[in-house]
């Protein structure tokens, strides 16, 4: 690692407080959430006697360390409410499953220190400013412009192959041959996986065509129309070659392109379709090769890939099985043959298969609920067929990206603070209590 990706890990917080100097405390965090993740490096810095230090920990510590200096009396005014009860599981869940596997209390609190850092910080900052249809509106038009921001950067490392990382940096942030697609290259820009970068370059059009429909954007965009600007993100996204993220755009273009009696059917199987597969695996009911073989159909090279993925899940999820409550904890014990991470050629790529082999049954129900409860809520509370109104774009859109995110985690574990944000503000959106109406003068003479 070279003194630039350290200087900007370490130099970063301080730029945080820089954004929050110049603009209000809201667009502040989202100058550091945003900037910090498409543009620091993909590293960590190890310090001993503490956790390691990375970008997202270096993004939580400026956008936190930003507001209690300059907006403390906003976050002093956070209350707990019934539905964070899923990010406590989820951040407690590390620290039992290292005290249920006789890890240490050192080892438990380190994790859930981690586990804070890197997912409670961000739900909390989604809670506190972002829970509201401004707060909403903000966060997909960001990520819109993000999209927007990564798609020359996109374009120039499918022609020239992904530099950019080491060009700045120093240093390639992944395997480098499983960025090659043929006669072309998948981008990486400054995310940790080309996987990473179709699906939020996906997400990111998918809210262009949200906002553009419901008209929540300028007619143009830099002299262009906005609508062809938003197409031009559409074809980068499919462009990036991640089939499972193009498949999950055809799938949130659906929900508002289809007509309005079969959009609540559609978000309800996309709801559904994260718990019907984990228990479908888990109870090893479908061994999944019926969908190797769909898939082989359409390309031999995504199939084999799956395939491997699906014999390895199989078995992960038979050792998960053997402590199903509080999983295995860390350092690989989520493996099955032996503790040593580095020696067994298996690949644990799935997010959800990762959350139940390390916490169990307690942390793979605390993600899910975290990543779903608002959709979920919304879904009973207002049906999809009313989310085509224009002020709800930001709405149904935040809606839409939290099931899809779930379900790119059954087969990717590409993480990011930004969809924690989203989890954040839109389930305490979702699930505030409505205010009541208030009485007709007739109602209140009739009542006793």
């Amino acid at each position: 690692m070279n003194i630039v990706a350290r200087g900007m890990l370490l130099g970063w917080p301080l730029l945080c407080l820089g954004f929050f100097l110049c603009c209000a405390p809201r667009r502040a965090i989202l100058l550091s959430l945003f900037c910090g993740w498409l543009f620091l490096p993909v590293a960590r810095l190890e310090f001993p006697g503490v956790p390691d230090y990375g970008r997202a920990h270096a993004i939580a510590v400026g956008a936190l360390l930003g507001a209690v200096i300059f907006d403390s009396h906003r976050l002093l005014q956070f209350d707990l409410r019934w539905f964070d009860l899923p990010i406590a599981g989820w951040c407690l869940s590390a620290g039992a499953a290292s005290l249920a596997n006789s890890l240490g209390w050192y080892d438990a609190a380190s994790v859930t220190l981690q586990r804070c850092a890197t997912w409670g910080v961000f739900y909390f900052l989604g809670r506190v400013y972002f829970a509201d249809l401004d707060g909403l509106t903000a966060l997909a038009h960001s990520l819109f412009y993000a999209g927007l921001a990564y798609a020359p950067l996109c374009l120039l490392e499918m022609r020239l192959s992904p530099q950019l990382h080491t060009w700045v940096y120093g240093f390639h942030q992944h395997s480098f041959g499983q960025s090659s697609r043929g006669d072309s290259w998948r981008p990486v820009v400054f995310m940790e996986h080309g996987l990473a970068v179709g699906l939020w370059m996906i997400l990111a059009a998918l809210a262009g065509l949200w906002l553009w429909k419901s008209k929540r954007l300028p007619p143009s965009i830099l002299g262009l129309p906005t609508g062809a600007v938003v197409a031009g993100l559409v074809a980068v996204a499919v462009l990036c070659r991640s089939s499972g993220a193009t498949v999950l755009l055809a799938a949130g273009a659906a929900v508002f392109a289809l007509r309005r009696s079969w959009a609540p059917a559609l978000v309800g199987l996309l709801l559904v379709l994260p718990f019907a597969y984990i228990l479908l695996r888990a109870s090893s009911l479908w061994s999944g090769q019926n969908l190797v073989e769909a898939v082989a159909e359409v390309s031999p090279a995504r199939a084999e890939s799956l395939d491997y993925r699906m014999r390895a899940e199989n078995l992960l999820v038979e050792h998960a099985l053997r402590q199903p409550w509080l999983g295995w904890g860390g350092y690989g014990r989520n493996r099955p043959v032996t503790f040593d991470v580095n020696a067994v050629p298996m690949a644990t790529d799935g997010f959800w298969i990762i959350a139940f082999g390390q916490c169990g049954v307690l942390g793979l129900g605390s993600a899910l609920a975290l990543l779903l409860l608002g959709p979920a809520v919304l879904w009973f509370r207002l049906p999809p067929a009313g989310w085509g109104a224009p002020r709800l774009a930001p709405v149904a859109f935040s809606a839409s990206l939290l099931a899809l995110y779930t379900i790119d985690c059954l087969f990717n574990a590409m993480m990011s603070p930004v969809y924690t944000v989203f989890a954040g503000g839109f389930t305490a959106a979702a699930c505030a209590r409505a205010p009541r109406p208030a009485p007709t003068a007739a109602a209140a003479g009739a009542s006793p």
